[in-house]
């Protein structure tokens, strides 16, 4: 408790210390008043279409899906076994 007190008080004293720099307020104006960005909608998204997967792709995800589901379920099981268990919360096993 003194060490975190102790240590707080050090960094509320370099922090005092410390030189802040001015803002400059005319960068600031500048960069309000520079033009606003195009929404999404109106800017031209050439090549872009909607996207589309070819047949292969889909059952080379579902695969992958049921893969994912297959090592889920591995990691669903318990994680220690019942000897380590009994070894690790101190029962005679």
């Amino acid at each position: 408790m003194f060490r975190s007190a102790m240590a707080l008080a050090a960094l509320a004293l370099m922090t005092a210390c410390a030189q802040i720099p001015e803002l400059d307020v005319a960068a600031r104006q500048s960069a309000a008043d520079a033009e606003p960005l195009p929404f999404l909608d109106t800017v031209e998204m050439a090549g872009l279409g909607a996207a589309e997967t070819a047949p292969e792709d889909d059952t080379s995800l579902d695969a992958r899906l049921e893969r994912l589901r297959a090592r889920a379920a591995a990691l669903r099981g318990p994680v220690f076994s019942g000897s380590d268990r009994a070894r690790l919360t101190g029962a005679p096993g």
